[in-house]
């Protein structure tokens, strides 16, 4: 796929978004597990793939977010950060 290119108004706003986001939560952890409840509620068929606690999962779901969201201002950075979580993911086709 092709790098990602926003605006670096853009850019700062989602990550403001985030910062937001994570604002909402008394800690990272908190905010991971919010992540991983919601990805559940709208697909509770996908649970099942998940074998992992439900807090460490809910950290790598944070920090996996966090990591697109933090070199979103730096295409190539954001491509090798989206590279790298894809191929984590190629045992589940």
């Amino acid at each position: 796929f092709e790098e990602l290119h926003l605006p670096p108004v853009m850019a700062k706003e989602v990550q403001n978004a985030w910062h937001k986001f994570l604002g909402n939560f008394e800690t990272k952890l908190a905010a991971g597990e919010a992540i991983y409840a919601a990805m559940f509620e709208a697909a509770p068929s996908i649970q099942n793939l998940f074998k992992t606690p439900r807090a460490v999962q809910g950290m790598r779901f944070m920090y996996g977010m966090n990591n697109i969201v933090e070199s979103i201002h730096d295409p190539p950075q954001n491509k090798a950060v989206l590279e790298s979580l894809s191929f984590q993911h190629l045992d589940l086709e």
